[in-house]
């Protein structure tokens, strides 16, 4: 599968790196294409939203402390 180095693909690609073995155990997911071929779509997605405006990316941090 060739992608197209933009910054969906980024996006995508970091968004798979932390939800590719949750999904595959939800689903149940025996073929890899399939999550290819939903990464390759998001990536699109992300790229056709930000040729219609700037998407400006947020980080949020959460930090735990026991009582």
């Amino acid at each position: 599968m060739i992608f197209d180095w933009s910054y969906g693909f980024a996006v995508a690609m970091t968004v798979r790196a932390a939800q590719e073995v949750m999904l595959h155990h939800h689903f149940n997911l025996e073929v890899d294409g399939v999550l290819d071929t939903l990464f390759e779509i998001y990536g699109n997605m992300v790229d056709e939203e930000m040729a219609k405006e700037e998407i400006e990316p947020f980080t949020f941090l959460l930090v735990l402390r026991k009582l």
